[in-house]
């Protein structure tokens, strides 16, 4: 049996352009059999590694979230993607905790930036049982997925700023 991968993605971008992701997301559930040649979108020049299972898709006034499972590994390259032909921008996370994938992506005008934790991340994260919370550097978190999220915002920033690229928050 495949460890599955969790992934969430947000896009956001024009509400049409919205909609139409939002419907083909739902014909990748709703695809039967389940097999990866039947899900993909003829846009996809070469059909991917990873499929997408159990889809969840919730449209919000200006952005689409999604959230769904691949085996072994995550798949940010196939939002890349889906978010070109639909003109949209998107950040997504990833976790599988079997093998200690945790990862983040942006994609915002045609620049993709993916950072992901390392073993060397993990060892800087400290756990004080007396006061149930971790640590990270100077900060403090009551959970781990807290403190992860915290390091791949930090990596995700480092890497805006290494290509000169600045985001209006």
């Amino acid at each position: 049996m495949a460890n599955y991968v969790f992934n969430e993605v947000e896009f956001c971008g024009a509400a049409g352009q919205l909609m139409m992701a939002a419907d083909l997301f739902q014909k990748m559930e709703d695809c039967i059999p389940r097999n990866e040649e039947g899900q993909w979108p003829p846009f996809f020049i070469e059909a991917p590694k990873r499929f997408f299972a159990d889809i969840d898709v919730a449209y919000l006034p200006g952005s689409l979230k999604v959230d769904y499972q691949t085996d072994w590994i995550p798949n940010p390259e196939d939002l890349v993607t889906i978010a070109m032909h639909f003109d949209l921008s998107f950040e997504s996370s990833y976790v599988e905790h079997g093998n200690g994938y945790y990862g983040a992506c942006r994609y915002q005008e045609g620049i993709f930036l993916h950072a992901w934790i390392e073993d060397d991340d993990l060892l800087l994260i400290g756990y004080d049982p007396g006061h149930e919370h971790y640590t990270f550097g100077d900060k403090v978190f009551k959970h781990q997925g807290e403190c992860h999220n915290h390091i791949l915002k930090e990596k995700l920033d480092t890497l805006e700023k290494s290509v000169g690229y600045s985001r209006s928050r």
